[in-house]
């Protein structure tokens, strides 16, 4: 399925589940709709990884993440855990159940009108870049103090940008 036409769960601005939409409408019309982020943190250092060039933000760094779609939803009717599990898995095949929920963001301009969960994943597992999800060169463990520079240098992506000064002390 081509990603804009992923369906989406579309919430209030409560976050109560209204409708499915398919990703380019629910972007388009700007409604309010859930999404993750995941941090997998190997021997202190934390996973962020480039985005292709050809999706929004193309070339700038962030962490795992992604929308709650409509199968995510129907497995566990809320679908933030689903979906980092889907994400972690398409991102970086490392399939987990052992995330932890640090935070959850609630929607605004700032954050695209996305009611945002952040969890952290520790592990072991070698992650194994999807070049279809990001750039594999760019991705890699990095320290607390290369992610403050790669904000720094205005190569993060807004929701890192956003998210990192929230949890950067929960990582450790």
């Amino acid at each position: 399925m081509p990603d804009l036409e992923e369906m989406l769960v579309v919430v209030s601005e409560n976050n109560n589940p209204q409708t499915f939409l398919t990703k380019a409408r629910t972007h388009e019309k700007e409604f309010y709709h859930r999404s993750i982020q995941v941090y997998i943190i190997q021997d202190g250092k934390i996973w962020i990884q480039q985005r292709p060039l050809d999706k929004k933000f193309g070339g700038k760094f962030e962490p795992v993440g992604g929308h709650v779609n409509e199968d995510d939803y129907n497995i566990d009717q809320e679908g933030y855990l689903q979906c980092a599990r889907r994400e972690t898995i398409e991102e970086v095949g490392i399939d987990s159940r052992s995330y932890v929920h640090l935070l959850d963001i609630p929607a605004t301009e700032q954050t695209g009108k996305e009611f945002n969960r952040v969890y952290k994943l520790r592990t072991e597992l070698d992650p194994k870049p999807n070049p279809k999800e990001t750039i594999p060169e760019g991705s890699y463990f990095r320290t607390p103090e290369e992610i403050e520079e790669i904000i720094e240098r205005g190569e993060a992506s807004p929701s890192l940008v956003h998210t990192w000064p929230l949890i950067k002390d929960q990582l450790k």
